[in-house]
């Protein structure tokens, strides 16, 4: 992956990606992987443009596994009246505790994940529950990735950790992804890192009225690296700047610029309150393609 936007367009959904792969052409049918998160609003367009197989990356897996602890941990902290009572106001300091890994804790967090292990084994058996699916994608033989997720299903499905049985449930329906993307290598952390810059350039500019300033602001802001893919890819339909794979090199420093006139104009054209009661929020896409060379 460069790291460079090769193409963007608002919405989070089928007819979106099927946007995408009518401009591919032809060159869709050599995609021989594609990694998405679970919301499962791409698999339909995925399933009729291309043969590729579907992944489902680690990132997305190990947030709903910490998703699955803290839900644990507030459940309990309801129980014992939240922070009303001692109880209730030591569980509502073990966060961190429970969903930071062992190698990231401080040695005050360490030691009360030990105090966890005495005073409350149901919390700790969720911990460490998402930690041996954080394992899964640390083997050093992927050969052991199938064996070790079904254990790890059969001991999530009987831990009587409510959280973990329902994820327990999403990931059987998953597990062929799961196991395709570990069999791949594919992981979306890089375009998780990718969207989180795209928000923030949302909310340094006060939002926008539409999609096309935002997807110029991103594209040139993600374009240090050259964009290899399509070669005769273009965003007229956008608006945003037209750009090919053979020739997409400009520089951070003009890149930097152009966003600050772009963001100028806006502002200068716009009243701030008007701008903040019509903002565009646009969802990035969750998904990136492994092609066949």
């Amino acid at each position: 992956m460069t790291g460079a936007i090769v193409w963007c367009s608002p919405g989070r959904n089928a007819q979106t990606l099927q946007a995408f792969f009518t401009e591919l052409g032809e060159r869709r049918h050599t995609i021989r992987a594609v990694s998405i998160d679970m919301s499962g609003g791409y698999a339909k367009a995925i399933g009729e443009n291309t043969r590729a197989e579907i992944c489902f990356g680690p990132f997305h897996v190990v947030r709903l596994a910490q998703r699955a602890v803290d839900q644990f941990r507030r459940d309990e902290w309801n129980a014992h009246e939240r922070s009303h009572t001692k109880a209730g106001r030591w569980i509502n300091g073990t966060r961190w505790s429970l969903l930071k890994s062992p190698d990231k804790q401080s040695i005050p967090q360490l030691a009360l994940l030990g105090e966890v292990q005495q005073a409350n084994k149901a919390m700790f058996r969720a911990f460490l529950l998402k930690e041996e699916l954080r394992q899964l994608y640390q083997l050093d033989d992927r050969a052991l990735a199938p064996p070790h997720l079904d254990a790890w299903l059969a001991w999530a499905s009987r831990s009587r950790v409510a959280p973990f049985i329902k994820l327990a449930r999403t990931i059987r329906r998953h597990r062929a992804g799961i196991l395709a993307a570990i069999r791949f290598g594919l992981s979306n952390g890089r375009l998780e890192g990718l969207n989180s810059r795209v928000r923030l350039i949302s909310h340094r500019s006060f939002g926008f009225h539409s999609a096309a300033p935002l997807i110029a602001s991103s594209t040139c802001a993600a374009a240090a690296s050259r964009s290899r893919y399509p070669d005769d890819f273009t965003t007229k339909s956008t608006g945003a700047p037209q750009m090919t794979g053979s020739s997409c090199w400009i520089s951070q420093r003009n890149c930097r610029r152009s966003t600050l006139r772009a963001c100028d104009r806006l502002q200068s054209d716009v009243d701030r309150q008007s701008r903040r009661s019509s903002t565009f929020r646009m969802s990035a896409g969750n998904g990136h393609f492994l092609e066949n060379r």
